[in-house]
């Protein structure tokens, strides 16, 4: 059994280092591929998602959140596609990829010409994965994973990517998505 590698992907002394799956696991479970509708650009996968979250709890022991990260959402398949094809959104623009999971909208977004790239989410584990995937795509995304739905946007945020994270009316609007939003074009 492979060393356990760990990761604090935000700063903030409330957050304890999580357990990330292991380079080994991911290369035998979830290994980097091409993106769908971006095979310029690659992302860990997990084929079967359920084989690799029991792999991984195996591996650490414990129990482990649903590794949502796991895949690449349809949302962040589009918005790489829509970065691609209108990259004049984002060009030199400093962007947060809300929600980031695997990262690939905001890895998109780099390469289209972004500034600079906050991605943001609530799992440290999505925010390891997403530091391991712009890696792996020769780009650095500034990783965030202190809570921003109730509480204001990072400063100089000039545009927002995100997808695939309020799937209910009434969700987004106990979170405060329109707060989120507030004050952008």
């Amino acid at each position: 059994r492979s060393q356990r590698e760990t990761v604090c992907a935000s700063k903030p002394a409330a957050l304890q280092p999580v357990p990330v799956p292991s380079s080994a696991l991911l290369a035998r479970l979830a290994p980097l591929t091409s993106v769908p509708g971006r095979p310029d650009l690659v992302a860990h996968h997990a084929p079967d998602v359920i084989a690799l979250w029991q792999a991984w709890e195996e591996e650490c022991g414990a129990p482990q959140a649903v590794p949502f990260w796991a895949t690449v959402w349809p949302a962040a398949q589009l918005l790489g596609r829509v970065v691609q094809a209108e990259p004049a959104w984002v060009r030199g623009q400093t962007v947060l990829d809300l929600g980031c999971g695997s990262g690939v909208a905001g890895i998109a977004a780099l390469d289209a010409g972004a500034t600079r790239v906050v991605a943001h989410d609530i799992d440290p584990v999505a925010l390891a994965i997403a530091a391991k995937n712009a890696t792996a795509n020769a780009v650095d995304l500034r990783l965030q994973g202190t809570p921003l739905l109730h509480g204001p946007c990072p400063a100089r945020i000039t545009c927002i990517l995100v997808g695939d994270l309020f799937y209910a009316r009434s969700e987004a609007s106990a979170r405060g998505l329109p707060a989120v939003g507030a004050g952008f074009r």
